[in-house]
């Protein structure tokens, strides 16, 4: 008996996996592909010659073409009769297990694919394939029926491979062990399938009915009913426990997170109670006795995969620890303890039954999450002191302040005594990171020096805000500066590499090259500026210019030098002298731009000059646009309700910060100072793309820190801290015209009309109470520019290649007087970008 295939569509799919080479000429072992140019050149032959030759390929390619199409149809005739044997087998076996005269057709049918698969359907052409297409296709009902076949039975199951013949007796068992997994598999699958839309409607309903005050008892019963004629359709192996515990046990896997804790509020044991006290009074038939039997089953099944959800989270707790880098690793052992402490509040606050080892298990999580955070050297165990805490931001560490459920299970912090001193360690720890990252920009290949460039630049800024740090280590002598510089660059390679710290050797002799010929570039270009700024229109601006090339070459001195001794003893051509002042043999024109974009120098290795091309006029225009009209709106707050130390607390702040850093997720904020009672507080956030729930701790730390070094003038000072500089930053823009330094290759001056806007505010507290804020403002990844210039373009619209990642960055700091009212520039803007036109090779 063969079983057709409902849809030949299934069938032409099979054929066509069996024969995608059958068209190019192969078939089995068999190969319609002569090489060609196996014989050697000679002269130009006669006009007999080549009619000759002609002829004999006629014939050859006639024949290679009837080759293929016989190939073709022996290969879809094979598999079509390997197909029609998988259907005979198939349709024997929808017999009663105990039917003798449906053996012989069984036998008959499995001898003829053991003996042409070697017991492998997967090697008889088209066979597995047609397997698959035909219990696909099947219906439900038709399933059942071949699992309570013949095959059903373990006795008939023997007494089949008996009757077949001893040389492929092994064989035909391997081949039914085929069939019966993959019958099982669609079986399991359809059970799946169907529990789930059985049991949805019912469970959904008794929810909202068991949410309700009281509950209805005719409409509780109905639903029971309605479950349990569902679950009658079903086949299940009884041996793996009752029929309705498997059904609901397939729905509520199947349950996101939100649904399953919804139906475990309603559902809780004691409302379920209430529904078998109402059921136990009413006069029941067999099927409504059973089917009202079925709330105890409820309640199992939803304890049973409440337990396997927290036990799926523990496990995946751990895994998340063991697949990533040293320095992720930290990031996300801070993430798992929160998620830990939310799993723990919610067995909690529900107060539901967990798994017996939950507590052992969270231990351990907690154990393995500590040493991930720990400083090896100076905080091997016990509470986490200033040595490991200096590796977090203040994002982090608020975070694991704010787990008061993990203090049980080991998580311990020693808060740093000197808040100032907190600072400068995150400093320290960031510039590391910093340099880890530069070191694996510097070991790409080839070397991608536009990053390389961008990340010294940033870094330049971490390293000038650690030396202006008060007590900071940069006030001693020039040369326990660069031991400190070269110790910080160990560390950086330590983090990289890890245990691996041989793989530092791994950087070829032009990865240091490309190291040595931008420190060479930055001792070519010093000098030459110091002169160039002794001029009016250049001083104050190129100053700036001036502390940012120092800081940079005092960072690459320090990397250079501590690969010199990672490197001292290796047999490859390493060359570490430090940088001539001679201009370098070939200075690539990308590491030239990206001096402009970064640094704002224009440099010219061939007649050893430089140029700044934005003046300290340029500059005026600028901060006119940004501080000459007063802020608006200052009498438009908001409040918001923010976590702090675990408390809620409001804060009024204005609307436009509101919804920048809480609603747009586009503001960073860090905040220093002392409060009014002396003490040091201070908060850094140094990262934008944060999950919401983190992102409320952080910007409730920003706050709170804020509201105590400046208690009255929160609402003003937030006034300042929002897209008003922004917008203001492109009115600066537009005005400066033809001297506005972003520009594209072409020459054209462009500003950013799409992409996203990242805001970050450093405001530290001087001591006469008044405020420094460090302002940075970058528009990234956009694609569409309004032209300013020239004046022929200006005011149109212009698309850019969407495959280039452009940005623009702008930064500047000011004072702000105590109460927010007054702001005095301090240090001139600063303009960095990235505008290439259109991708590499197109245009």
């Amino acid at each position: 008996m063969t079983i057709p295939l409902s849809s030949p569509a299934a069938a032409r799919s099979a054929l066509q996996q069996e024969l995608a080479h059958g068209c190019l000429g192969i078939f089995g072992n068999l190969r319609y592909s002569p090489a060609q140019g196996g014989t050697a050149r000679a002269r130009r032959p006669g006009v007999l010659a080549q009619l000759h030759a002609l002829w004999t390929n006629v014939k050859f390619l006639v024949g290679r073409v009837l080759g293929r199409a016989r190939a073709q149809r022996d290969s879809v005739s094979n598999v079509r009769e390997n197909s029609r044997r998988v259907g005979n087998l198939l349709g024997s076996l929808t017999a009663p297990a105990g039917d003798a005269r449906a053996r012989p057709r069984i036998v008959q049918a499995l001898s003829d694919l053991a003996e042409l698969s070697g017991g492998d359907l997967g090697m008889l052409p088209g066979a597995q394939e047609s397997l698959d297409a035909y219990l696909d296709e099947l219906q439900h009902k038709d399933i059942l029926a071949l699992c309570g076949g013949a095959l059903s039975q373990p006795h008939a199951f023997e007494a089949v491979l008996n009757q077949v013949s001893s040389d492929i007796r092994p064989q035909s068992a391997e081949v039914l062990e085929q069939v019966k997994t993959a019958l099982n598999q669609v079986k399991a699958m359809r059970n799946q399938q169907l529990a789930r839309k059985i049991a949805q409607e019912p469970m959904e309903r008794m929810a909202e009915l068991f949410s309700s005050p009281s509950v209805d008892r005719k409409a509780l019963a109905e639903q029971l009913m309605v479950l349990h004629a569902g679950v009658l359709k079903l086949g299940y192996d009884k041996s793996k426990g009752p029929p309705i515990s498997q059904t609901l046990d397939f729905y509520l896997q199947s349950l996101p997170k939100e649904s399953l804790q919804d139906m475990l509020s309603a559902l809780r044991p004691e409302r379920l109670n209430i529904g078998k006290e109402l059921l136990s009074n009413v006069g029941m038939s067999r099927d409504e006795s059973q089917a009202f039997g079925w709330l105890e089953y409820i309640s199992q099944s939803l304890e049973r995969e409440k337990c396997r959800r927290i036990q799926a989270e523990l496990q995946g707790f751990n895994e998340a620890l063991n697949q990533l880098g040293q320095a992720e690793k930290r990031l996300t052992a801070c993430k798992v303890l929160c998620e830990l402490n939310d799993l723990l509040e919610q067995v909690e606050q529900t107060g539901e039954t967990a798994p017996e080892d939950l507590p052992e298990q969270a231990r351990q999580v907690v154990r393995n999450c500590l040493s991930l955070l720990r400083d090896g050297q100076g905080n091997p165990d016990g509470p986490l002191t200033e040595d490991s805490l200096r590796k977090l931001d203040d994002a982090a560490l608020i975070n694991l302040r704010n787990l008061p459920r993990l203090r049980p299970f080991g998580l311990e912090l020693v808060e740093p005594a000197d808040a100032g001193r907190r600072r400068r360690q995150v400093l320290e720890w960031q510039v590391i990171q910093g340099i880890r990252d530069a070191f694996r920009v510097l070991s790409g290949d080839p070397v991608d020096m536009r990053a390389f460039m961008r990340q010294m630049r940033d870094l330049s800024d971490l390293e000038l805000q650690r030396v202006q740090m008060p007590e900071s280590t940069a006030q001693s002598p020039s040369e326990d500066e660069a031991s400190r510089l070269e110790s910080v660059c160990k560390q950086a390679l330590e983090e990289l590499y890890g245990a691996r710290m041989p793989r530092a050797r791994s950087l070829s002799p032009s990865n240091i090259h490309a190291l040595q010929t931008v420190e060479t570039m930055f001792a070519q270009v010093t000098p030459r500026l110091k002169k160039l700024i002794a001029s009016d229109d250049y001083e104050v601006g190129g100053a700036v210019i001036m502390k940012h090339l120092h800081a940079t070459r005092q960072l690459l001195s320090g990397m250079r030098n501590v690969l010199a001794d990672m490197c001292a003893g290796d047999e490859a051509d390493y060359s570490f002298a430090p940088p001539s002042r001679s201009a370098p043999d070939a200075m690539s024109g990308v590491l030239q731009r990206s001096l402009l974009e970064q640094y704002g120098v224009v440099y010219d290795p061939e007649k050893d000059e430089v140029a700044v091309p934005v003046t300290d006029s340029m500059r005026r225009l600028m901060v006119k646009a940004i501080l000459e009209k007063p802020f608006q709106g200052a009498e438009e707050t908001a409040e918001i309700v923010l976590p702090v130390n675990g408390v809620p607390k409001t804060y009024s702040a204005h609307i436009s910060f509101v919804g920048d850093a809480h609603e747009r997720n586009s503001i960073c904020l860090s905040v220093r100072g002392a409060g009014a009672d002396g003490r040091f507080f201070c908060f850094t956030w140094p990262k934008r793309d944060m999950a919401f729930e983190e992102r409320k701790l952080a910007l409730g730390g920003a706050l709170d820190v804020l509201d105590q070094v400046a208690p009255g003038s929160l609402e003003g000072l937030t006034r300042l801290l929002n897209q008003q500089i922004g917008c203001r930053v492109l009115g600066g823009l537009h005005d400066m015209g033809e001297d506005q330094p972003y520009r594209l290759q072409c020459g054209t001056r462009i500003q950013p009309m799409d992409g996203q806007t990242s805001q970050l505010y450093d405001v530290q507290q001087n001591e006469d109470g008044s405020f420094r804020i460090h302002v940075k403002y970058v528009f990234e990844g956009f694609t569409v520019g309004l032209a300013t210039w020239p004046n022929a373009m200006a005011g149109s619209i212009k698309s850019l290649d969407p495959d280039v990642f452009r940005w623009i960055q702008f930064q500047f700091t000011v004072d702000v007087s105590p109460d927010a009212a007054q702001m005095v520039l301090v240090e001139p803007p600063q303009f960095r970008y990235h505008l290439e036109q259109e991708a590499e090779g197109r245009g």
